[in-house]
């Protein structure tokens, strides 16, 4: 059970989820390829278990699954991947997000990501393997491991399952944050929208340059002090330029502090969280 504190950013990100499959929907941009079998009427909503696995440069990699009540067999649900930060872990996401309840009751199917082991970064306290290294999403110098981790994720749900691949959709937090801006740029053709919550270009190889026009949604603390706001406010304006529409970029900036009628967030280890709010909330 998590504590009442938590409910104003979960509430938050379901809310941005919602907003993205709802209204950023493009038509006749994508072929409807799918080869998957219908899901059987009244099958009740689950996680896969076991857990998906896939193969990524001679690594077995997995995912948390969910896949929501079947209504009507014949429709096309929308994917949605979230992608979580720095030492995080799917089933711990499955938990603070609260996706799951709104997967089951708007009927999109769910991804948590799930990142591996690697060196090369360190920051907090973290769950490490035996040489000591957390799980981190490495965009920049492993961005080609990476995609090729959600493409393969994305192409197994879609063999499985009825997915309408006009509608899926990403959001990550922190280092997955980081993800979806490589996301943007290397698979804009795959997805409908994006969206990152205190995540920066940091680590980037090249300028945000996708092939086409992509929604996208940031959202920032202004007083974090691991993801520097002024660096994406600046990435902000880099979209909002290339998308050459300024209602394709939603930007929500967000006073942190103790309490701010409802819209401020606690910072945890000096650093936007996606899950706490204050009690006084």
């Amino acid at each position: 059970m998590y504590p009442a504190t938590y409910s104003f950013w979960r509430c938050f990100i379901r809310l941005v989820v919602l907003f993205m499959v709802l209204l950023f929907i493009p038509v006749g941009s994508i072929p409807d390829c799918s080869s998957a079998q219908s899901c059987i009427e009244g099958t009740e909503g689950h996680y896969v278990e076991p857990w998906p696995t896939i193969e990524v440069n001679g690594e077995e990699r997995t995912y948390r699954l969910y896949i929501p009540t079947c209504r009507d067999p014949a429709r096309q649900r929308p994917l949605v991947i979230f992608i979580h930060g720095l030492c995080g872990q799917a089933e711990q996401q499955a938990g603070l997000t609260g996706l799951t309840a709104l997967a089951e009751r708007e009927d999109f199917i769910l991804v948590y990501a799930e990142s591996s082991y690697k060196s090369g970064i360190f920051i907090g306290p973290c769950t490490v393997d035996e040489a000591g290294n957390p799980k981190w999403w490495g965009v920049g110098p492993q961005t080609d491991e990476e995609l090729e981790y959600f493409r393969k994720v994305i192409d197994q749900v879609k063999d499985s399952y009825q997915v309408d691949e006009q509608r899926i959709y990403g959001i990550g937090h922190s280092n997955g944050g980081h993800m979806i801006y490589q996301l943007a740029n290397d698979m804009s053709e795959t997805f409908a929208a994006l969206a990152s919550f205190a995540g920066a270009p940091f680590l980037l190889q090249e300028e945000y340059s996708p092939q086409r026009q992509i929604p996208f949604v940031l959202v920032q603390g202004t007083a974090d002090e691991m993801v520097d706001p002024a660096l994406v406010e600046g990435y902000k304006e880099e979209i909002r330029a290339f998308n050459n529409a300024a209602d394709e970029t939603i930007y929500y900036s967000i006073d942190s502090g103790d309490s701010l009628d409802r819209k401020s967030t606690r910072l945890n280890s000096s650093h936007t969280d996606i899950s706490r709010m204050p009690s006084s909330a």
